[in-house]
């Protein structure tokens, strides 16, 4: 991939089609009646989308392969992308309740991607995958919370009606900025800081998924751009009310990567920009609530929200000197 705007597209259509690919498995796998009928007219229109927005990938009509458009990639590269497909609601912008089944599906239909499309060994999946839900886990119960954070990573789209702001080509975070809607499953997660102008998605690449975009805030990547134009977009949306749920998800994907790159080496296997990023971020975070302790009444849901998310920062940071120690 190069670094021109077809690259970065490409990335994000990428992530569209591992997407769609898993909601087609677990459509495949849905008893006959009414939820199946709604899976598939959600499938027909997010095809339909895909078509529309990626036509220049569909050679003559046909669906483009995925593994064909990660060639070049590096093995870490495709670790972050699959991090991404994993929290992600697939169906999105479409929901569907995650019953035992569908979860079954979705977990035999990740470990399919990753052998066949993503070339990976399955038990990489699994690593990926029990990480992910081990940490989230854990998260919403040092944070206290009544819904997990697999509530909202799963929910896709839906997760931006959380924070009540548009929905736009990019990562998580770049819902949290002005522009066009329309991208589906993994890629309307997190794709990347595309849409701010920097980081290797932008340039092409994936070494900015798997919630490794907020290294960026220590300087810890290379590629990423102004590392000031970075600090201020963490500050924006540290600083947009109702961000803190797609804060919290992007700081355990962070996590999660740390936990597989000391457990495995992945990624560079150094822990220091992690930690180095988890401190910028807490210290964006220390400077916001000031500011909103002198304009809200003590009981404000906005301070509920920031409270909330330094509890998940706290979390990230004793987890991380548990793998430093």
């Amino acid at each position: 991939m190069d670094g021109s705007d077809s690259g970065s597209n490409q990335v994000a259509v990428a992530l569209r089609l591992a997407s769609f690919q898993l909601a087609k498995d677990i459509f495949f796998a849905e008893p006959a009646g009414l939820s199946r009928d709604r899976m598939k007219r959600a499938l027909d229109a997010i095809e339909r989308s895909l078509r529309e927005d990626a036509g220049e990938f569909y050679v003559r009509g046909a669906t483009p392969d995925l593994t064909a458009m990660l060639d070049g990639t590096s093995l870490n590269d495709r670790h972050a992308f699959l991090l991404e497909v994993v929290t992600a609601q697939p169906f999105a912008p479409y929901w569907f309740e995650w019953t035992k089944p569908r979860r079954a599906e979705h977990r035999e239909a990740i470990r399919r991607l990753a052998g066949n499309s993503l070339g990976m060994e399955v038990e990489d999946a699994e690593r990926i995958e029990v990480t992910w839900h081990r940490l989230q886990r854990d998260e919403s119960k040092a944070t206290r919370t009544r819904r997990g954070l697999s509530d909202y990573a799963l929910w896709g789209l839906a997760a931006a009606a959380v924070a009540g702001v548009a929905v736009m080509a990019g990562p998580v975070i770049a819902v949290l900025m002005p522009a066009a809607a329309g991208l589906s499953g993994a890629a309307a997660i997190s794709a990347g800081m595309a849409q701010l102008g920097f980081g290797s998605i932008a340039a092409g690449g994936l070494g900015m998924t798997g919630g490794m975009w907020m290294l960026g805030v220590a300087g810890g990547v290379v590629g990423l751009g102004s590392a000031a134009g970075i600090r201020t977009a963490l500050h924006e949306a540290v600083g947009t009310p109702g961000a803190g749920e797609l804060l919290r998800i992007e700081v355990v994907k962070l996590l999660a990567s740390a936990t597989l790159a000391k457990q495995l080496g992945w990624f560079g296997g150094d822990l220091g920009p992690f930690v180095a990023a988890i401190d910028r971020i807490d210290t964006e975070v220390d400077e916001q609530l000031a500011v909103e302790q002198s304009r809200n009444d003590p009981k404000a849901p906005r301070l509920e929200e920031l409270a909330t998310l330094r509890q998940s920062l706290d979390f990230a940071r004793e987890q991380l000197r548990g793998l430093t120690a």
